[in-house]
């Protein structure tokens, strides 16, 4: 796929205390031709809110949507990252094993309709960023922007899922990690997403469902759209250009 100029950023919501905007991806993984422009771009709006909160990173990868080759980079890595183990949970729809009645209506030649979502937390500090330049554009990464420190988000992540999750076996994880897609974001609202990310600033989810690379930010990102030059397109009023990096 050849290069792109601009990299396509569309509005999804935006209110007081919550943004919420999508990144289309053609296809995951993202292709050699888009995928230097696109993650050049999210990394862009990360380093902005980084040096606009100064805040750190926090670094996870969903083991479920990770394709074909990631699988080989994570296990080529581990020493650089020193992963752990963690469970995700999507807000409204807790991890559970599969029933019997759906296993025997899984179609062998559609996409695994997967009920629980392994994670890995990337804990080495000066791993973070190797991660996300090697993981980046595999629907895998979820980034967050934040001031709270691991152990009380994880405490928080606790307090806000465990209730939530029925079988024993994923109450028995120790570590939780919110999956949030754009539309529940948005139905929650800025109080309770607060909640959800034990108030990080930015959270960043490729997200292979919703075809692109998911941003839930608690700050406006208007300025760091203007940093970056982006344009409104002329037809479609949700819809910003932002010019790809070189």
């Amino acid at each position: 796929m050849p290069s792109v100029d601009t990299v396509s950023f569309r509005w999804l919501s935006s209110t007081e205390g919550l943004d919420v905007a999508i990144l289309p991806a053609p296809v995951f993984p993202l292709p050699g031709g888009v995928k230097h422009p696109i993650c050049s771009v999210v990394e862009s709006i990360r380093g902005a809110m980084q040096r606009k909160t100064r805040a750190e990173i926090e670094v996870f990868f969903q083991m479920t949507t990770l394709h074909i080759g990631g699988n080989v980079l994570v296990s080529a890595n581990a020493k650089e990252w020193w992963p752990e183990y963690m469970m995700g949970v999507r807000p409204g729809n807790p991890p559970r094993m599969l029933r019997h009645e759906e296993v025997a209506e899984i179609d062998p030649t559609g996409p695994f309709p997967y009920t629980f979502h392994p994670v890995f937390h990337v804990t080495r500090a000066e791993g973070r960023t190797h991660c996300v330049g090697v993981l980046s554009g595999f629907a895998t990464l979820v980034t967050l922007v934040t001031h709270t420190k691991f152990d009380d988000f994880i405490e928080e992540m606790e307090k806000q899922f465990l209730d939530k999750i029925e079988e024993p076996l994923f109450r028995s994880v120790p570590k939780y990690l919110p999956l949030i897609d754009a539309p529940s974001a948005i139905a929650a609202g800025p109080a309770l997403v607060e909640q959800w990310l034990a108030g990080a600033h930015l959270y960043i989810r490729e997200s292979f469902d919703e075809k692109g690379i998911v941003i839930i930010s608690r700050e406006p990102l208007q300025p760091i759209l203007d940093e970056l030059q982006a344009r409104p397109d002329k037809d479609d009023r949700e819809l910003v250009h932002i010019p790809a990096i070189a």
